[in-house]
């Protein structure tokens, strides 16, 4: 295919010269050529910095730039996104890896679709259960949901997965730098808010250690889910099912932080919206 369109890569790091090493190797050899690479180095302690300006000589796709303080995923890739001159965007965590026909064969479904779209491809992590990050039978389509669903019923994979044309995050905006987790999330319902999201099932992503990709329970962990519950309750409302799994899922993890009157609390809300869940008034007891 002809490449007349420039794709941005954003690949925030921290700490991780060896794995991003890998990363943008892989963004190196993808068979679509016309790329800009972007690195965000979120003030990493080890040689990150001399690292990657030593690829930045044998390769000008490669900037470099490396925040004063260190800022967290959503500021990182913010000044990634201000750093870009891509008509199409794509990010790229530093533990994972592409296959390199990732970006040419998301350009090319992007350039097919009637619409503009944001489109994640499948991926795969090597050596655990849950291989596959959606299941390989289903079919390429647009992601449907009911007016009276929550978007994110289904959760969406993470970022390094994402291919977008930048009138999205024009319209979108930038990453909430007040979630130091669940950021993800949060763009992408954005995303689903104004734009089509469509599915490409193909296995073109690479994760990097399962555990890095599921969040760890911790009281940074239930800060972001509160204020990502405080930022969407009211679209939430439109779907029972959704918020009272979100309560009750906030309940036992303040439960297992000893976090009682937080857990308590949700536990409440959640039997509001089903009170004959009895099981939940052991619970709260």
């Amino acid at each position: 295919m002809t490449e007349k369109y420039l794709i941005s890569v954003i690949i925030p790091t921290h700490n991780r010269v060896n794995l991003l090493l890998e990363a943008i190797d892989s963004v190196r050899n993808q068979t679509y050529r016309n790329v800009e690479i972007v690195v965000i180095d979120d003030k990493s302690s080890d040689n990150t910095e001399e690292v990657v300006n030593d690829l930045v000589k044998i390769d000008s796709r490669i900037k470099y730039f490396k925040n004063v303080r260190n800022s967290g995923p959503s500021a990182t890739r913010n000044i990634g996104i201000d750093n870009t001159k891509g008509e199409f965007i794509s990010f790229l965590d530093d533990d994972d890896v592409w296959e390199p026909e990732k970006l040419e064969k998301q350009l090319k479904t992007a350039l097919s679709l009637e619409c503009i779209s944001l489109i994640f491809c499948n991926g795969f992590c090597p050596g655990t259960i849950k291989k596959y990050a959606w299941d390989v039978s289903i079919q390429n389509d647009f992601i449907k949901y009911k007016k009276n669903e929550f978007p994110l019923k289904v959760s969406l994979p993470p970022p390094s997965s994402w291919f977008m044309h930048k009138d999205i995050i024009k319209k979108t905006g930038k990453f909430d730098e007040s979630l130091m987790y669940w950021e993800d999330q949060d763009y992408v319902l954005r995303i689903f808010l104004n734009f089509s999201v469509y599915f490409l099932n193909e296995l073109l992503v690479k994760w990097g250690e399962a555990e890095n990709h599921l969040y760890t329970l911790s009281e940074k962990l239930m800060d972001a889910k509160e204020l990502f519950l405080s930022k969407h309750e009211n679209l939430m409302r439109k779907d029972k099912d959704y918020l009272f799994r979100f309560y009750y899922r906030l309940g036992k993890d303040c439960k297992e932080l000893n976090k009682r009157d937080r857990a308590r609390k949700y536990f409440l809300k959640a039997l509001k919206l089903k009170p004959f869940k009895l099981e939940l008034l052991a619970k709260i007891l």
